[in-house]
């Protein structure tokens, strides 16, 4: 693995940092600290669909990977790796109906031969961790707050889509 879920986490810091950085320096920046609603998530979307090009990249695997791909209606996975779509927070969830929010996705997801896999910055609230793993599996559930999970993401990642291969 290039990466590790230290790695990912102070990337996107850097990264964010960075992003605030070229903010202040806009023509028309006035001196205000920029809060701007998103850019945490999705700078944080933006490292973990990065570092999975370079994961998948060295291990000589090459796959499309879309952003924001249409699920059904106007649900939107954030990324589409091959045939896998991935739901990317930056700090967990926000409250115990985005949990069923989930779990239906997968369903649909999975009614369509996709794949659909959760990963998260963090998840300090216990209840939401254990039942995201209830509600999509402890396969497809990862938490860069726990050790080794983003191995263990790349690694889920990478099976599924020999699966489809191998399949298709």
């Amino acid at each position: 693995m290039i990466y590790d879920e230290g790695k990912v986490l102070r990337r996107s810091e850097s990264s964010r940092e960075a992003a605030i950085r070229g903010l202040h320096a806009l023509e028309v920046y006035c001196g205000r600290e920029p809060h701007v609603l998103g850019l945490n998530g999705w700078v944080f979307e933006q490292t973990v669909q990065s570092c999975i090009k370079e994961e998948l990249e060295a291990q000589q695997i090459t796959v499309e990977i879309g952003e924001q791909v249409p699920l059904e209606g106007r649900i939107k996975a954030d990324l589409a790796v091959g045939t896998v779509l991935i739901e990317v927070k930056r700090r967990g969830l926000l409250g115990a109906k985005d949990i069923e929010k989930y779990r239906a996705y997968r369903q649909i997801a999975n009614a369509s031969r996709l794949e659909y896999l959760y990963i998260t910055g963090q998840e300090t609230y216990q209840p939401y961790r254990n039942r995201t793993v209830q509600a999509l599996g402890q396969e497809n559930a990862f938490f860069l707050d726990s050790a080794g999970d983003w191995a263990r993401f790349i690694n889920r990642l990478v099976e599924l889509l020999s699966q489809c291969e191998r399949s298709g």
